[in-house]
């Protein structure tokens, strides 16, 4: 029951436009995790592709606002600056993308397909 909870709070907050940090480190954690520049484009995208860029990724997560993963890649080469999504035959709306930076924090942001 406490994942259902969890899971509609992360899905207000996104949809009113806030950004949800996860860390299983402390507060100070998070705020070093909200200075990381991670940026989603486009941003909506027409279709289901779309890039992520930032330094250090080692995985990315694509789920749907149910919570079902779509997507999880890890990264090959954590140098890489930018990485191309493409979620097949995608249905419009929201979907949650999770970026975990190589010493395993991570951003959650939402992605909006049209």
């Amino acid at each position: 029951m406490k994942e259902y909870i969890l899971l509609i709070l992360l899905v207000i907050t996104l949809s009113i436009g806030g950004q949800m940090h996860l860390s299983a480190q402390s507060s100070r954690a998070n705020r070093e995790i909200s200075s990381a520049d991670i940026t989603i484009y486009p941003n909506p995208a027409m279709t289901g592709e779309f890039r992520v860029k930032g330094d250090f990724i080692s995985e990315i997560e694509v789920l749907n606002l149910i919570g079902k993963s779509l997507i999880h890649n890890k990264v090959e080469n954590p140098n890489q600056e930018e990485i191309t999504i493409k979620i097949d035959k995608p249905e419009r709306g929201y979907y949650l993308v999770k970026v975990t930076l190589r010493d395993n924090k991570s951003i959650v942001k939402k992605v909006l397909v049209q």
